[in-house]
């Protein structure tokens, strides 16, 4: 009669790894019924932000692990770095679609949600979060031919945390 928001996520949890047919879209249904009940609950807003993710709906499991980021508490660094990858798969996206101005606006809006979360989460996850999309930046847009914008990307992103990606 009167779920908890960890019933909700009990439930998707069920739904998305159930051993005959794993249901990620009945997962994510059941998340965000419970996200009208309890919004902003972290708990269910990772979920179904990776729910999201398993779908291809990349823009929603942004938004839906930004929000969860931005509740009160300690920092879920497996979330950051999850949506350090979707930003990562937007950016590469729009760069290699031939849209570079696209793909430098999505970074910046990576900057500006980084700011916003790092005075209540002072973590260097953050930093890796931002140096994954901006690897994915200057890979994109060496994939367009400009290698001098492409090398400053990459350059920057080893200078925020190393990576393989980036090298």
């Amino acid at each position: 009669d009167q779920p908890t928001a960890d019933a909700y996520a009990r439930l998707a949890g069920a739904l998305q790894t159930d051993e005959h047919v794993p249901d990620a879209a009945a997962a994510l249904a059941v998340c965000l019924s419970g996200l009208v009940k309890y919004p902003g609950d972290p708990g269910l807003l990772g979920t179904a932000g990776g729910n999201a993710r398993t779908l291809g709906r990349i823009d929603q499991a942004i938004a839906l692990y930004e929000q969860a980021l931005h509740a009160p508490g300690e920092l879920d660094t497996a979330i950051a770095l999850r949506l350090g990858q979707l930003y990562a798969d937007r950016i590469q996206r729009l760069a290699n679609g031939g849209r570079p101005s696209a793909a430098n606006a999505a970074w910046h809006e990576v900057l500006r949600f980084i700011d916003q979360i790092a005075p209540a989460h002072p973590h260097s996850v953050g930093q890796q979060t931002a140096a994954i999309a901006e690897s994915a930046r200057g890979r994109g847009l060496a994939s367009q031919g400009m290698i001098d914008d492409a090398k400053h990307a990459l350059t920057s992103s080893l200078d925020r945390a190393p990576s393989i990606d980036a090298y």
